[in-house]
């Protein structure tokens, strides 16, 4: 019991992550999906809200009033008439008091208002109301085809920076074995004291770049802990290793997405403007009331009454607002048709260039592979010559310059032939996102991988101008 804690002590810290179980984290834990999802939600009431205006408007009141003062009138009543013995009629009778109200007073009322007509100003409210919803359902599906892309644009840098740090540290191996070969012969008197220092030079120099790319990969690991909403403390282990996607771009089916949002948003403000344009023309409505109260008029009972009224009602002048506001919108309606075009177009020219960098990066994917393998073949027959003595330290550092360069290559090659592959399905879905958060993001993913590169280019640099 004791081993079964402790081992879920120690492993509820640690996420093995593997790119698919990155994306199903990011579908569920991202901000940015949660929040478009609440968006959608809300576009849904408001279309529920639209439509509630067809139906009719039914309220209920009741009040209770207690009076501290009721106003009366007392009037004389008469019983009988008396007649005295001179022959005159005396009136004998009693006052009686008759109060306005009474101290308490009860009110029930029950209301039913009905819209008749409207000339269609409803219906264009409902129509745009349920254009906006189609576009924030639209957005979500981009959202997260966005964000699925991003996330598995970022665990391909992570793998890259990684894959670089093991690298490098494989090149400290190798480096080390130079350096103890070149020792050796210096000892045995094949070396000389020159071509020692270069090797120990080189063999130094390396752990800099093993400590520049593990700060590397560490950042990389951080960045997508933000992106998984996961906490500072847990450990990220990758499971996977840089793989290029299986993909026939013939294939992928256009659909421009975000186009289509542009399309939906046009329509929602079309109807937005058919509205204000009838906002002046007049309204058909009835409306049905029933009272029960006490008291009743003079009454102290309960009783009640009902009335029906249809009645027509004009907005005559406003002051040309709303004549103002149709305008305004119909410039902005005709703005974001002539931008809907340009966008378009620079999709179509996007998928193009996007396609195009797939096919060049896999022919350079392709070169850097057959490189590997001859500066591969090169490393181990120098080195096996260069131990044999038939081989200077100089020209076999040369062969190590270009050995290493070429691993380098290979490993950025295959990440950039990946992302390539994600940005070209990027556009083609049309999962393109303008909002200043998600410039934001797509500014730091940019720099982090600027960054990267920045730092495998340096150090092919490195090697080129004789770092080993």
């Amino acid at each position: 019991m004791v081993g079964f804690l402790m081992f879920f002590i120690l492993s509820s810290d640690t996420v093995f992550l593997s790119e698919e179980k990155a994306y199903e984290m990011a579908m569920s834990e991202s901000p940015m999906v949660r929040a478009e999802n609440f968006n959608v939600l809300s576009a849904y009431y408001n279309k529920k809200s639209a439509f509630s205006s067809f139906l009719p408007q039914i309220s209920f009141s009741t009040s209770y009033t207690r009076l501290s003062l009721v106003q009366s009138m007392k009037t004389f009543s008469l019983d009988s008439l008396v007649m005295t013995p001179s022959g005159a009629f005396i009136p004998m009778g009693h006052y009686e008091t008759i109060p306005f109200s009474q101290k308490d007073n009860y009110d029930l009322g029950l209301s039913i208002n009905q819209t008749l007509f409207t000339f269609g100003k409803l219906l264009a409210s409902y129509k745009s109301a349920s254009w906006n919803l189609k576009g924030e359902r639209l957005k979500d599906t981009i959202t997260k085809g966005y964000m699925g892309i991003t996330i598995r644009e970022l665990y391909t840098q992570t793998l890259l920076a990684k894959a670089y740090y093991d690298l490098m540290v494989k090149i400290d191996s190798q480096l080390e074995e130079v350096y103890h070969i070149t020792k050796d012969k210096y000892e045995s008197g094949t070396a000389t004291e020159i071509d020692l220092l270069q090797a120990k030079l080189a063999y130094m120099r390396q752990k800099n770049s093993i400590l520049t790319a593990k700060n590397a990969y560490i950042q990389s690991i951080s960045m997508l802990k933000v992106m998984l909403n996961l906490s500072p403390s847990t450990e990220v282990v990758l499971k996977d290793t840089i793989k290029p996607l299986v993909l026939d771009m013939d294939t992928v089916k256009t659909l421009n997405l975000d186009i289509k949002v542009t399309d939906y948003t046009l329509k929602s403000l079309l109807y937005q403007k058919k509205t204000l344009d009838r906002l002046m023309l007049p309204n058909l409505f009835s409306a049905f009331s029933y009272k029960y109260q006490k008291p009743f008029g003079m009454e102290n009972e309960w009783k009640g009454y009902w009335a029906l009224t249809v009645g027509l009602s004009w907005n005559l002048f406003d002051g040309g607002k709303s004549v103002s506001q149709a305008k305004s919108l119909n410039a902005k309606i005709k703005s974001l048709s002539v931008l809907r075009n340009m966008q378009k177009n620079e999709r179509d020219m996007d998928i193009l260039m996007k396609k195009r960098d797939v096919i060049a990066q896999e022919e350079a994917y392709k070169l850097s592979l057959e490189n590997e393998k001859l500066a591969e073949k090169l490393y181990n027959a120098s080195k096996t010559q260069y131990e044999e003595g038939y081989l200077s330290y100089s020209d076999f550092s040369n062969i190590i310059i270009n050995y290493h360069t070429s691993l380098v290559e290979t490993l950025k090659s295959i990440a950039d032939l990946k992302i390539k592959q994600l940005e070209f399905i990027k556009y083609a879905k049309g999962y393109i996102l303008e909002s200043s958060s998600n410039s934001s993001m797509q500014q730091g993913m940019d720099m982090q991988e600027q960054g990267s590169n920045q730092h495998v280019n340096q150090e092919n640099s490195n090697m080129k101008k004789g770092g080993f």
